[in-house]
Formats: structure tokens, C-alpha cells, sequence
């Protein structure tokens, strides 16, 4: 468990920069074709940039590492163990997947905040971040209501705990 903890640490903020990345991307496409998304997206990807190239290397470094490889061959023969149970016998990601994209969501709207007042720090305006903010953040209602359907088909307590 210590080596999976240091190997998300390890890689989490870059992951997180590419997961936004591709977000506000979709954002952009869903504005249509005669909105001018570049500016909005330049502006991100230099927040990002600013925010994330420490750690995209610490990344690399950490991939390229023994403790890395040594941390892939011991999951590696883990995961070809049987499930220990009938319900373990189900792919995680089909339940993680909700939480994880509410996470992203979540990250996604604080780039956006971040971005726009930057841009209004530095003398402008940039309408379409806003709404674009504004759009990510009517999503996350929808993955709680996900997370806790989810959760009342889980047979453990400790389970509903976690999912809430």
C-alpha cells in the first residue's frame, strides 16, 4: 500500500495537468466552431505549464526509477491472483470511474478559477473561461447522485463510508 500511495504521489500532478488538459479541450469542442477557443486554451496551457513542469519531470524521474519497476513486477503478480471473492470478480474501475471523474471535474473548475483571475490580474477578460467554469461546475451534482446510488448497492458498511 506504501509503494501504490508513493507511486500516485509520484505521478498524480502530472496526471492531473493532462487529465484537465483533455477537459477543457471537450469544453472548447462543445463551444462550437465559431467561437475562437485559442486564447482560452493558450492561457490554460501556460497555467498549467507554470503550475505542472516540476512535476511532470519528477514524473519521468519516478517512471525511469528501479523502486518503480520493482513496484510494477509486485503488481504484476498480484494481479494475476483469482478475485478473493464473487464481488470482487467485477472490474474496480467500473466504481472508481465516477469518483475519479468527479475529482477531475473538481480539478478542472479551480484550473479554470485560476486561470480567469490571472487573466483579470493582468488587465483582461476572458468571458468564455467563466463560462466554461461555469458549465464544469453544474457537473458535479449529477457524479454525487452517481457516487450515492452506487453506494446503497454495496453490501459493507465500511463500503458506503468510502463511496459517500
Amino acid at each position: 500500500m506504501r509503494e501504490l500511495r508513493g507511486t500516485a504521489a509520484a505521478v498524480s500532478e502530472s496526471r492531473d495537468a493532462e487529465s484537465v488538459r483533455s477537459r477543457i479541450d471537450a469544453l472548447l469542442q462543445d463551444e462550437g466552431p465559431d467561437r475562437d477557443g485559442s486564447r482560452t486554451r493558450t492561457r490554460v496551457a501556460v497555467h498549467l505549464q507554470d503550475h505542472y513542469r516540476a512535476s511532470m519531470h519528477a514524473s519521468l524521474a519516478y517512471l525511469d526509477s528501479p523502486e518503480y519497476d520493482a513496484f510494477v513486477r509486485r503488481m504484476e503478480r498480484f494481479t494475476d491472483l483469482p478475485p478473493w471473492t464473487d464481488a470482487a470478480d467485477h472490474r474496480a474501475d467500473e466504481e472508481q470511474t465516477v469518483l475519479v471523474e468527479h475529482e477531475d471535474c473538481l480539478l478542472t473548475q479551480r484550473v479554470l478559477f485560476e486561470a480567469g483571475e490571472q487573466a483579470f490580474l493582468d488587465g483582461g477578460d476572458e468571458p468564455l473561461l467563466w463560462r466554461l467554469q461555469g458549465r464544469e461546475a453544474s457537473t458535479p451534482a449529477a457524479l454525487r447522485a452517481e457516487i450515492a446510488r452506487r453506494a446503497t448497492t454495496v453490501g459493507r458498511p465500511s463500503h458506503h463510508r468510502w463511496l459517500r
